[in-house]
């Protein structure tokens, strides 16, 4: 799913409540000398990001058309069509278009065992530790 970055390709408009808010922010007396104005444009900046940031919805920032693997798809395919897509997961519907989950990178990799302590197998059981001894552990 794409990851998009709004301050990089948006011209920020700094409004006047923004300006207000910053200088409400900013503790004391302004002399409006160039290094204050700095600092009021860096702070009303921020509060223009954060209202951006807080009026945008996933629609906004969503993959369009939705891209789904069917229930039936084998695992090789559905890893190919994540990683030519690009994508770190996609909806899994049925033969009636019904979403019946959602297939991630982090599904493969929790079958993998990544991320998770090694299981014992269930008649394995850990071996004692004994004080001093060094080489051949078995007994």
């Amino acid at each position: 799913m794409k990851n998009e970055n709004a301050s990089c390709c948006t011209t920020i408009d700094i409004s006047e409540h923004d300006i207000i808010a910053a200088m409400k922010d900013i503790q004391g007396y302004l002399d409006i000398s160039p290094g204050d104005f700095r600092e009021v444009f860096q702070v009303a900046y921020k509060h223009a990001l954060q209202r951006i940031w807080n009026s945008r919805m996933a629609q906004d920032i969503m993959t369009q058309p939705v891209q789904c693997l069917g229930a039936d798809m084998d695992l090789i395919q559905a890893a190919t069509f994540l990683a030519e897509k690009r994508f770190s997961g996609v909806p899994v519907v049925d033969t009636s278009g019904s979403l019946v989950g959602v297939l991630s990178e982090k599904d493969f990799l929790a079958k993998m065992g990544v991320g998770h302590p090694p299981l014992l197998h269930a008649n394995c059981r850990p071996l004692p530790y004994q004080q001093g001894m060094h080489g051949d552990i078995s007994s």
